[in-house]
């Protein structure tokens, strides 16, 4: 055999050979790889439809961790010899963990990248650290209270790290499939979970301070807010509607006094002139919904009826509604008043108030709203207020009356007026 033969068999046994090996390390790999998944598996919990797709609770969270295999075929590739110990390797498909159940879908946290950086749309939390490596967005008011220094502190790195948070889900991809890291970064995101957690605890406690003592008025009020519609029954509510009664800003006693059940406090509010047209009919509207019967609602409702001449648009419309609910019987001069504004959302009002309390005299009037702009929803309502008062009418039916004559009268159909 010449020496170039001998060369070209030596080259061919150890690529044959290295391929035997290569063969037999990934074989090695693929079974480590098992074992490690199942390893993590047992610790936390989880079980699955396969080996590399696996979920479960675990501490009150729902997890799950999945392998997805590649489509394109190419080789895997080990990056670098700590990959290739723990049996982690690129090509081979790439790792997905997901901690569900975190609390809430309003905050998204994330790794601060080139784009974010550009766009800026995410919110600053005074931590010149956190806010340089974690996108942050939310409702200013769970902002502050939730990532307070602990909660920074325990998700910078994780969040650095690539874990994000969206719809109350933490998610952690690599493009690598993970051998021995699997239990670490389910692990990781467990701490994420649980930070999140522990900070949602305290938060009805967190926005109370925020509803006494922020300086802006807006934080005050977006924390009182959120205090009533989510944590109502809470101990610590009461204190902060009692410190936002006393406010400076109408607007924070106006959601505090609705919150109490408050009326005098309402129709303290609705009297005030010097308060914005929105806080005094809102209160006016909370009022008079909340006490009809009450003696300063009827003398409120009452003011307000006699000054509709002045009044625009919300005001008319609060004083009709409340006329027809608290002084039903001297609400028709207002209403027939006011069929013929401008404002179709005052005049649709005053339509449906006649409907409810209107005599026969409304009729003519409310017959010139019917046959005014065809189709239109005051028509409509018009023609149905019409209705409603000859079904009221003595001794006829709905339909039953109609208009006599030029004069406006009305008579029983199909008789003579005279």
């Amino acid at each position: 055999m010449t020496v170039l033969g001998a060369e070209a068999v030596l080259i061919f046994g150890l690529a044959v050979a290295g391929g035997v090996i290569a063969f037999v390390a990934m074989q090695y790999m693929s079974r480590n790889r098992v074992l490690l998944w199942r390893d993590a598996a047992e610790r936390f919990g989880l079980v699955g439809a396969s080996r590399f797709d696996m979920s479960g609770t675990f501490d009150g969270f729902e997890v799950r961790a999945r392998l997805s295999r590649p489509s394109t075929g190419r080789p895997a590739a080990y990056p670098n010899a700590r990959s290739y110990i723990s049996g982690s390797y690129t090509g081979a498909g790439s790792t997905t963990v997901t901690i569900r159940g975190v609390g809430t879908r309003e905050l998204e946290l994330g790794p601060e990248g080139i784009l974010s950086r550009i766009v800026g749309e995410d919110m600053s939390t005074g931590d010149t650290k956190f806010d340089r490596k974690v996108v942050v967005k939310g409702p200013v008011e769970l902002v502050s209270t939730l990532l307070d220094e602990v909660t920074r502190a325990a998700l910078l790195e994780r969040v650095g790290d690539g874990w994000a948070l969206h719809e109350a889900t933490w998610t952690y991809r690599s493009s690598r499939s993970l051998g021995g890291e699997i239990e670490q970064v389910i692990s990781e995101g467990l701490e994420c979970a649980r930070a999140i957690r522990a900070a949602m605890r305290v938060q009805p406690e967190r926005l109370v301070e925020k509803v006494i003592g922020a300086g802006s008025t807006q934080m005050r009020q977006a924390s009182l807010d959120r205090l009533v519609r989510l944590y109502r029954d809470h101990p610590e509510v009461p204190r902060g509607l009692a410190a936002a009664l006393g406010d400076s800003d109408p607007g924070i006693r106006l959601t505090a006094s609705r919150a109490l059940g408050d009326a005098e406090s309402l129709y303290s509010l609705a009297a005030d002139e010097r308060v914005s047209p929105a806080v005094q009919v809102g209160a006016f509207e909370a009022g008079v919904a909340l006490l009809p019967g009450h003696e300063t609602a009827k003398r409120l409702v009452s003011e307000w009826a006699g000054r509709v001449d002045e009044r625009r648009g919300p005001f008319v419309r609060a004083a009709i509604v409340a006329c027809v609910t608290v002084l039903p019987d001297a609400a028709e001069r207002l209403l027939m008043v006011a069929v013929g504004d401008v404002d179709d959302e005052v005049a649709l009002a005053a339509v449906q108030g006649l409907g409810a309390v209107g005599s026969v005299a409304a009729v003519p009037v409310l017959t010139t709203r019917r046959d005014g702009v065809f189709g239109s929803a005051v028509g409509r309502a018009a023609q149905e207020a019409i209705l409603a008062i000859q079904a009221r009418a003595s001794g006829a039916e709905a339909g039953a009356l109609a208009l006599a004559g030029e004069g406006g009268g009305l008579a029983l159909a199909g008789r003579d007026p005279r």
